[in-house]
């Protein structure tokens, strides 16, 4: 199977401005007005991604990333900022095809055309050519319920988003660790429930974690959360670092515009 590149014929004069566009710092981001909506996890998982970056290769060639389930790109749109753009080249895949065309607006909305592409398809089918790959880097905020666990939404668009129906954690990893250069680095966020689960199917596939943070709602609560990030082929020792306390962290969306500002 092929994956279709949605092409985006909006420009900004095109733009229907509505309500459910979302300013963070400066980056302009629709999203649906019900059904899914991405979390702040989306930002907290681009920021870990971005500290990653200082681990992998230094090359001449711009750094490729894969965003895996991008909905509609806020982890691509803020990557792409807090890097140099001329450093990146991001490829952004999401299966759900409204999500993408939103996604391809976003992508034209905030000037990012050269540094992101989307991609509108079920990764499990692709190939690495099919991207042009392989990755330096592979993101993700996947689902993070098992398909039996719990009530699944009946709106479609939210029940992919929050729960294994079209992308579980084993075909996560395989997707990853197929798309992945050696001693690449994969991030994500991740349940803290489902930690050992986690750690199991990327020692599956061969991707060795090599650093930890908990994410803590509030300083003074148990972690829900965890950054994690492996690396393909790795063999480094394990760092677990110091907690993420969202209350106390830029996260806020009041602090957004000094987090996501342009470098232009």
């Amino acid at each position: 199977m092929q994956p279709s590149t949605t092409e985006s014929n909006y420009s900004e004069s095109h733009y229907n401005l509505d309500p459910h566009r979302d300013l963070y710092g400066d980056l302009y981001i629709d999203q649906p007005s019900k059904g899914y909506r991405f979390s702040m996890d989306s930002f907290l998982v681009a920021e870990y991604a971005a500290g990653q970056t200082d681990n992998l290769i230094k090359r001449n060639n711009p750094w490729k990333i894969l965003d895996i389930g991008t909905g509609c790109a806020p982890i691509a749109l803020a990557l792409c900022l807090r890097l140099r753009p001329g450093d990146i080249k991001i490829t952004a895949v999401e299966i759900q095809e409204e999500l993408a065309r939103t996604a391809c607006r976003n992508i034209v909305m905030n000037r990012m055309e050269k540094e992101i592409s989307i991609i509108q398809g079920d990764i499990r089918m692709m190939t690495c050519r099919d991207l042009e790959g392989p990755f330096d880097l592979v993101v993700s905020n996947p689902p993070y319920h098992k398909k039996e666990d719990g009530r699944i939404s009946l709106d479609q668009g939210r029940a992919i988003a929050r729960h294994e129906v079209t992308l579980n954690l084993g075909e996560l990893m395989q997707s990853a660790a197929k798309m992945m250069k050696n001693r690449a680095i994969l991030t994500l966020i991740y349940p803290v429930t489902r930690l050992t689960e986690l750690v199991c199917a990327m020692h599956h596939y061969r991707i060795e974690p090599s650093e930890m943070r908990f994410v803590h709602t509030k300083s003074d609560s148990p972690p829900s959360l965890i950054l994690i990030s492996g690396i393909k082929n790795g063999s480094s020792p394990l760092i677990v670092s110091p907690p993420v306390n969202m209350d106390k962290m830029y996260m806020d969306k009041m602090n957004m515009d000094k987090t996501y500002k342009r470098k232009d």
